[in-house]
């Protein structure tokens, strides 16, 4: 059975800041799916264009609405963008459907527009909805921020963070390490047994959300130009 992974993610887009939820899981889609629909939902939004807490509650009750209707019919909802006072519901199927019509039947009192696009749906998941590397740390940062909270951090006391890289070649590696020299308290080295060398550096931080989205976007940057990838951090609860 089909298992969603929805994802959170912020973005700018004309100049205007949004938030994208993603299904991570929907390539598995890609080869039978080729039909991609966008309903586009308007709602009251606040001066930077999200929505206001009823405008909230409505758009998640359209999308519960909405996505039982579907499910059915075997049309799978694989994201979303939602920002500048508009929502982007992105659903894909295996067929062709009359879903304006549909939608007009069954929501006849809503305000809503439908686009089609035919045979490219997965470059538009790809290209405009998956996250790169620099939004999958941001992901990973809020899931590992939410899940301290939830064990009691106050994100108050500075404490050593374990951030994780791992690269192809030991000279990449260890030019890495000379950018943190200043920053980190350790920084150690160490091959793996794919052949891989995996690098471990610790510094004191107070780990909350935008210290850690700092750090890593600026890990991600240099990953890329030594040839390595970002493998996360960890550290321990301080309540």
């Amino acid at each position: 059975m089909y298992e969603s992974n929805f994802q959170f993610y912020p973005l700018i887009m004309d100049e205007k800041p949004h938030s994208v939820r993603v299904d991570l899981n929907a390539l598995v889609f890609e080869e039978g799916y080729p039909h991609l629909y966008v309903v586009r939902k308007p709602y009251k939004g606040r001066d930077n264009g999200f929505p206001t807490e009823l405008a909230f509650d409505a758009l998640n009750t359209f999308e519960v609405a909405i996505t039982d209707l579907l499910s059915p019919m075997d049309v799978q909802l694989i994201g979303a963008i939602t920002g500048n006072d508009v929502c982007d519901y992105f659903f894909v199927s295996k067929d062709c459907i009359a879903l304006e019509s549909i939608l007009k039947e069954h929501f006849p009192e809503e305000v809503i527009g439908v686009i089609v696009r035919e045979h490219d749906d997965f470059e538009i998941y790809k290209s405009l909805l998956y996250p790169n590397e620099f939004q999958i740390a941001i992901i990973y940062n809020q899931n590992l921020c939410m899940n301290l909270e939830n064990e009691g951090e106050r994100f108050e006391v500075e404490r050593d963070v374990e951030v994780l890289t791992v690269f192809e070649r030991l000279e990449d590696a260890q030019q890495f390490g000379q950018h943190f020299e200043q920053f980190a308290d350790s920084f150690t080295l160490e091959p793996r047994e794919d052949g891989m060398i995996q690098t471990r550096m610790i510094a004191s931080i107070v780990p909350t959300l935008p210290t850690m989205n700092g750090i890593s976007q600026h890990i991600v940057t240099l990953t890329n130009q030594y040839n390595g990838y970002y493998e996360g951090w960890k550290c321990s609860v301080h309540k």
